[in-house]
């Protein structure tokens, strides 16, 4: 979160994120997490063992001879500790609540391990559980409307910047974001995300990145000597795709609801939409 926001200020995409009005407790989460990291500190890993909701809108102002506005969406982070969430215990609440949401991004953490009592890349049945789970609370509320979920569903690999995530299959895993996820999660919980939803799309992401050109592209990301996290050079700062997810998700959601507009609108909002899209070389920049 604290990275999408700094990537949007810092290379000026045109884009507005800010806690939606009312919401304190978003305000005060974005303030922590951002002030941390533009110091090049990485935030401390949640410890929730409930879901907090924390609720965000962004924005791309636009303005067409028609005085039609540009983008707008809400954003609402669910914050709860992976390995809790991964259990088969865990409150389903938390997948109640993403009902609600037209589009859902998942983060995996490709660093998670057997020994430490988590799914590893061999393939685990607790991913299988939670997609399971995901999918029947989503599902619930319309189910006669076929097998399939109509939502569109973000699947990230986090942490790409890695050394060993990083030169990974010599680096194909960081392009196929696909075969990366399959071996993450395993061919039946891949296999059953991409029966049961409508719409998926895999990614690679980091919100620290690598600096350099090519294959000799440099770590960012060290322990100093008081063991905390940080970001080695800040100038060199280059953020890994991290805006590919919500963009994805936001023309998806976008493209459903110009469907019920009247035709004219519907036209006037494509000739928006083109310039309102932040250029491609900042994706991929890193």
């Amino acid at each position: 979160l604290a990275a999408l926001k700094l990537t949007i200020d810092t290379f000026k995409t045109g884009w507005r994120m800010a806690p939606r009005p009312g919401d304190d407790a978003a305000e005060q989460f974005l303030e922590k997490e951002t002030a941390a990291l533009s110091q090049g500190i990485m935030p401390a890993a949640t410890e929730s063992q409930e879901p907090i909701a924390y609720t965000f809108q962004m924005e791309h102002q636009a303005t067409s001879v028609l005085g039609l506005d540009g983008r707008y969406q809400e954003i609402t982070i669910f914050d709860a500790a992976g390995r809790v969430v991964l259990r088969a215990t865990f409150s389903p609440a938390y997948f109640a609540q993403l009902a609600s949401c037209l589009g859902i991004l998942l983060m995996i953490d490709p660093g998670i391990n057997r020994e430490a009592g988590q799914p590893g890349p061999d393939g685990n049945d607790i991913y299988y559980e939670m997609f399971m789970r995901l999918y029947h609370q989503l599902r619930r509320p319309e189910p006669d409307k076929g097998m399939s979920v109509d939502r569109s569903l973000a699947l990230c690999v986090t942490k790409i910047d890695e050394d060993d995530v990083w030169h990974a299959y010599a680096g194909k895993y960081r392009e196929d974001s696909e075969s990366f996820m399959r071996y993450l999660v395993g061919d039946a919980a891949y296999n059953y995300v991409y029966n049961h939803f409508t719409r998926v799309k895999c990614f690679a992401v980091s919100a620290v990145g690598r600096y350099g050109e090519g294959e000799d592209r440099k770590k960012n990301f060290v322990c100093d000597e008081n063991g905390v996290w940080r970001i080695a050079d800040l100038r060199q700062w280059q953020p890994y795709h991290v805006l590919d997810p919500i963009m994805w998700l936001f023309d998806e959601i976008e493209a459903r609801q110009q469907q019920s507009l009247p035709a004219w609108r519907r036209l006037a909002q494509s000739k928006l939409r083109e310039p309102n899209y932040p250029p491609p070389e900042l994706f991929r920049k890193g």
